[in-house]
């Protein structure tokens, strides 16, 4: 997982990717046809049923101006991950980062860590943007 801070709030970006197994009693998932709940930290994002659509290699496809997640088949009850949020604060985010993805009835949970600028502190030189915006100019 990486996360990279913006010179504001607002501003900042989050690459996260890897790979999830559904559990012995879970009866299938369908993206385009369930709602879809992604939780990264305290960020929570609910997509409706419908957001999702099937790509031409059979991927499961969701993009928007903030959030892209796509969902690959990987094996039996198997998917890849990679989701990547734009715009978003992530200033309080501290390692390890929780990631939870709920695709209708079926949900998991897992941590990863980010790198040192997602540990809750904010470098100095971004910091100092974020107060003085005009100095970054």
């Amino acid at each position: 997982m990486k996360i990279t801070l913006g010179p504001l709030a607002n501003h900042d970006k989050l690459d996260a990717s890897g790979t999830f197994m559904l559990g012995a009693a879970n009866d299938g998932i369908a993206p385009p046809t369930e709602p879809v709940t992604l939780a990264i930290g305290d960020l929570v994002t609910q997509l409706p049923a419908g957001s999702f659509h099937v790509d031409e290699l059979g991927r499961f496809m969701y993009e928007s101006e903030r959030l892209a997640v796509v969902l690959t088949p990987a094996g039996p009850d198997t998917f890849a991950y990679a989701v990547k949020l734009r715009n978003a604060d992530l200033t309080s985010t501290s390692n390890p980062v929780r990631i939870t993805i709920a695709i209708g009835d079926d949900r998991g949970t897992t941590t990863a860590n980010a790198g040192a600028t997602a540990a809750g502190t904010v470098p100095a030189a971004a910091q100092r943007c974020r107060d003085t915006p005009a100095r970054c100019v």
